[in-house]
């Protein structure tokens, strides 16, 4: 499904859910935007704020949110998780606890593998017919998971 967004220039575009990875809030080197949405064929800075940006993705995919190792939110598509690993001495992040990747991109968290394990699975159990992939949110919520896929 094509879902809508803004560029950084207000001026709308599309982008097949399919191949949305992840998303992040902007820094300020992202040159005036104020998200950025990876997808497979590499980003899109976007107007919209990180939260608009998650209501439309939560419609489609299963978004986890994790923390990086600056502490900032990161919101990836569990279905789209190809690893998750303990981190290397030396190569990653002190404070990261886990490396999740998602197609070529490695993402460090502060995020236990089990954790990240967790949030994995809450988001991608079954979810009632028909509702939308926010339901299993809701659902792992009411599972008391530490920490739970994004509403």
């Amino acid at each position: 499904m094509l879902l809508p967004f803004k560029r950084r220039d207000g001026k709308p575009v599309f982008i097949e859910s399919k191949i949305i990875t992840r998303l992040r809030a902007a820094t300020s080197s992202d040159n005036g935007a104020a998200s950025i949405v990876y997808h497979t064929e590499g980003s899109l800075d976007s107007s919209d704020k990180v939260a608009d940006v998650l209501k439309v993705l939560q419609q489609e995919l299963a978004m986890i949110e994790l923390t990086a190792p600056n502490g900032s939110k990161v919101y990836i598509d569990a279905a789209k998780i190809i690893i998750i690993a303990q981190p290397l001495k030396g190569t990653h992040a002190e404070t990261a606890k886990a490396i999740v990747q998602v197609g070529d991109h490695e993402q460090q968290v502060t995020e236990t593998v089990a954790e990240v394990r967790k949030l994995v699975d809450a988001a991608l159990s079954p979810a009632p017919a028909g509702a939308p992939m926010v339901m299993r949110a809701a659902v792992a919520s009411k599972r008391g998971r530490k920490k739970t896929a994004v509403a």
